[in-house]
């Protein structure tokens, strides 16, 4: 199993990168251009690099995104080669949650961007990531990791921000989806697409393993030791993108409201402080103990 980790995290890492890169150097504003979407609007669209296709507004989150993934990348490949060398159940749940980020972010290539050349990219990141993912939390021991955590995370700030980031995702984009229904309209940023992955995936995904994850924190189960650094690591990569993607998004000239720098900006940049915090708090706390040989075959 341990060599089928490897593979996937190592073509999931090299395709994650080709991706982000080729995002990166879309960065222009000279080529954008309008037309008329499927809902009747005049809308701009890019106009350059493998983001040619995608709407102005949407490019640059692409962008911010992609820059905060190549960093990521590159620390999810520093600690493949520790894994290598040091088999743990600590290095593999840093490995496991760094590789949580990478699907999440394949996964909105996959669905959320317009076809481009690199579609058959995007796919292998995805499929690579997801069973890397489903191999490594198969080989994670809740029963161990339990025992050789020194701190005890059902603290009342572990909880009070589990329940937050849970919250703050529907709270983010649930007004969006409501008052494009009840005005019959489609959502104002909607562009070019059909749906907005972001939504789907944080409101039917990630909102709920957030909660629970609360549960099993609150029950005391042993499974939390697994789910919660898990999540944690994938709360402060989001709080980072959207940093990058702000900046990104400054940069092409895009206006942003007050009203959205305060509820969606900085309350995502605060909840990823505070995961940070934590995230670093519980793998301090965690000894590192080596697998037994069976576990590596």
């Amino acid at each position: 199993m341990k060599k089928k980790i490897e593979t996937l995290t190592t073509i999931s890492i090299l395709t994650g990168l080709l991706s982000a890169i080729a995002g990166i150097l879309s960065f222009d504003t000279s080529h954008s251009y309008e037309v008329l979407n499927q809902y009747g609007k005049m809308i701009t669209l890019w106009g350059a690099g493998i983001y040619a296709h995608d709407s102005y507004f949407k490019a640059p989150i692409l962008i911010g995104t992609d820059i905060t993934m190549f960093f990521i990348l590159i620390f999810l490949a520093f600690h493949l080669v520790k894994y290598r060398h040091r088999n743990s159940q600590k290095s593999l749940l840093l490995l496991t949650g760094l590789l949580s980020v990478q699907l999440y972010y394949s996964f909105s290539q996959s669905f959320g961007v317009v076809y481009n050349p690199l579609h058959l990219i995007y796919i292998a990141s995805f499929g690579s990531s997801f069973f890397g993912f489903i191999c490594c939390l198969i080989q994670l021991h809740s029963q161990q990791l339990a025992e050789n955590q020194a701190w005890n995370p059902n603290t009342r700030g572990v909880r009070l921000l589990l329940f937050i980031a849970g919250f703050s995702l529907f709270a983010a984009w649930l007004p969006d989806i409501l008052f494009s229904l009840l005005s019959g309209q489609s959502l104002e940023q909607i562009d070019i697409y059909t749906t907005e992955i972001t939504y789907v995936i944080d409101m039917s995904v990630v909102s709920p393993f957030i909660f629970i994850v609360l549960y099993l924190l609150k029950k005391e189960k042993l499974q939390a030791y697994i789910y919660l650094p898990l999540t944690l690591i994938l709360c402060t990569a989001v709080g980072l993108m959207v940093i990058l993607q702000t900046g990104i998004m400054l940069l092409a000239g895009i206006e942003l409201s007050i009203v959205a720098l305060l509820t969606k900006v900085i309350s995502f940049v605060l909840l990823s402080a505070f995961s940070l915090k934590y995230s670093f708090r519980y793998f301090k706390h965690l000894e590192i103990v080596t697998e037994v040989a069976s576990f590596n075959q």
